[in-house]
């Protein structure tokens, strides 16, 4: 049996996938220079050297949740996964030149509601310190009230009175719409 090098990210090529809208989400490869950060994280991209090296040994196991923006996509979900990318790439290895992400239709959403959806996406994707935590919580705190004057209704639960203090609220489903819908 000949001995070769084994490449996971062989395994991760692209599929066609039909053009039919099933309503599901689908994986698709976007170029990592059309991919933007969202200029509200304000989360830290610490640890992209451990992370990269997890990458380059077992490939991407969560593809990056990206939001259509012009020409470009802005990351919702996936900064310090992007940037693990990006450090791959520029150490020479092309095969990550392309990240499989999930394109979020267009909602409607409000900003505030995007960014409320940005912070629940990181809060338990990462070890924050104290600040991190309050920084947060503040601006969670902010965001609720501005969606509440745009007509949207967060409905206490005993859970969500329990999180405020340490973590934040899984908020998407303590929130309802002026539409009484779900704001997934």
């Amino acid at each position: 049996m000949a001995k070769g090098k084994f490449d996971m990210s062989e395994f991760l090529k692209p599929v066609a996938v039909p053009e039919s809208d099933t309503g599901r989400e689908q994986i698709v490869y976007l170029p990592l220079d059309e991919l933007r950060a969202d200029e509200n994280n304000f989360y830290s991209l610490d640890g992209i050297d451990e992370l990269a090296a997890n990458i380059e040994l077992i490939g991407l196991q969560q593809p990056i949740r990206v939001r259509k923006d012009g020409d470009g996509y802005i990351i919702v979900s996936g900064h310090r996964r992007s940037a693990a990318l990006r450090l791959l790439v520029e150490d020479g290895q092309t095969r990550f030149a392309e990240a499989p992400c999930i394109i979020e239709r267009d909602g409607g959403e409000s900003p505030a509601m995007r960014e409320l959806r940005l912070i629940c996406a990181n809060s338990d994707t990462r070890k924050m310190s104290s600040a991190d935590i309050s920084k947060q919580l503040s601006r969670m705190k902010e965001l609720i009230y501005e969606l509440s004057k745009e007509g949207y209704e967060f409905i206490a639960s005993t859970r969500s009175k329990q999180i405020f203090p340490q973590r934040s609220v899984r908020c998407w489903q303590h929130c309802r719409s002026p539409k009484n819908r779900a704001c997934r």
